[in-house]
């Protein structure tokens, strides 16, 4: 299950899980960076690489997170890597 909020910065956060007065457990959960293809907590070169691995049809070596999509596509591809490489440029 993936969460995201605008205007939140990354972290990770302890949720817990109540049902009323019971604890039902605790969940780790990431905010999502926009852009951030590896789930690090940041935007950088790795992330525009898998992206473009992505748009290539070529299997990424680690994992993708579709949840960094940048453009509302539902896909990880050249909008996320042009993402990725003008945060690393400082344009974003």
């Amino acid at each position: 299950m993936g969460v995201t909020a605008a205007g939140f910065a990354p972290a990770l956060r302890n949720v817990s899980l109540r049902s009323g007065a019971n604890a039902l457990g605790c969940v780790q959960m990431t905010a999502l960076v926009p852009g951030d293809v590896d789930g690090s907590g940041a935007t950088g070169l790795h992330d525009a690489v898998l992206a473009l691995q992505a748009a290539a049809g070529i299997i990424p070596a680690t994992a993708v997170d579709v949840g960094a999509d940048v453009n509302g596509d539902g896909a990880i591809g050249v909008a996320e890597a042009m993402h990725a490489l003008q945060k690393e440029a400082g344009r974003r």
